[in-house]
């Protein structure tokens, strides 16, 4: 069992639990299980790293209610990184896509720019854009170097967020 795991939120109506997040195919070709413990095994070369591997937030899955003032600490203060299917914004479930949004307000409220990660999951090149600073992947590859980025260099993340807000 890893020592240090970052929590990932993923945010898909392919992903409603533990489970169908874990068999996920974000691009429909490696699941979402097989992805996370390649970047693991990538990982754990490196010597600088804040975090060993991800691990699912198992709190919040699209088609759950919105979440309640615990599951918000939780996802404001205990989730770093949260991974955005586009296929979430034209979901017909009106009531699960708001609470979703909700939850990923949630989870970025009161980051700051590059704060948290989130990776904005692509595979129709539909141009969306979320309200939020976030990385692009269109492909596995560019998934994996995002998800290897976010265990790797957090500590760079963190010490712009300090030196922004000592500016400001």
């Amino acid at each position: 069992m890893p020592k240090n795991e970052c929590r990932l939120l993923v945010l898909s109506p392919r992903a409603r639990s533990i489970e169908h997040a874990r068999e996920y195919k974000p691009f429909r070709e490696k699941m979402l299980s097989e992805i996370l413990d390649e970047v693991a095994t990538e990982i754990a070369k490196s010597t600088r790293r804040d975090y060993d591997r991800h691990e699912v937030f198992a709190g919040f899955f699209f088609g759950k209610p919105l979440p309640g003032s615990k599951l918000q600490e939780a996802l404001r203060d205990g989730v770093p990184t949260s991974l955005v299917d586009c296929e979430l914004y034209r979901s017909s479930e009106s009531a699960a896509v708001e609470a979703a949004k909700n939850a990923l307000f949630h989870f970025a409220f009161g980051a700051g720019q590059g704060g948290k990660g989130i990776i904005l999951v692509c595979n129709d090149a539909c141009g969306l854009s979320l309200d939020y600073d976030a990385a692009r992947a269109s492909n596995d590859a560019a998934l994996i170097a995002h998800l290897w980025c976010d265990l790797s260099l957090n500590k760079f993340k963190r010490l712009g967020k300090t030196m922004s807000r000592r500016r400001s």
